[in-house]
């Protein structure tokens, strides 16, 4: 048998028996903060309803030729945006 062969089997056949003797992961924390989380299903679904609303406002936006407009536009988009990410602070 080649060296360089039974040098990597042996570093193989090693790897592997080290990696045997790892315990599992315990993954009940985990679960339990999951099920304890802030963000229910209705939570999700109103977040989509928000970014869906910031999404049609870009668009908005960018369809606008009236420059006074556009910044208008852009302003209650940005005060969108800071409500947001303040209510996602709040979900810590």
């Amino acid at each position: 048998m080649n060296i360089r062969l039974s040098t990597l089997l042996v570093a193989t056949v090693l790897s592997l028996w080290g990696c045997a003797n790892i315990p599992p992961v315990d993954h009940s924390a985990h679960r339990a903060s999951t099920e304890t989380s802030t963000v229910s299903k209705g939570g999700m679904h109103a977040m989509g309803e928000r970014m869906q609303k910031m999404k049609d406002q870009m668009a908005r936006i960018k369809q606008s030729k009236d420059p006074a407009e556009r910044q208008k536009l852009m302003e209650e988009h940005m005060k969108l945006m800071e409500e947001h990410m303040s209510g996602m602070d709040k979900m810590k």
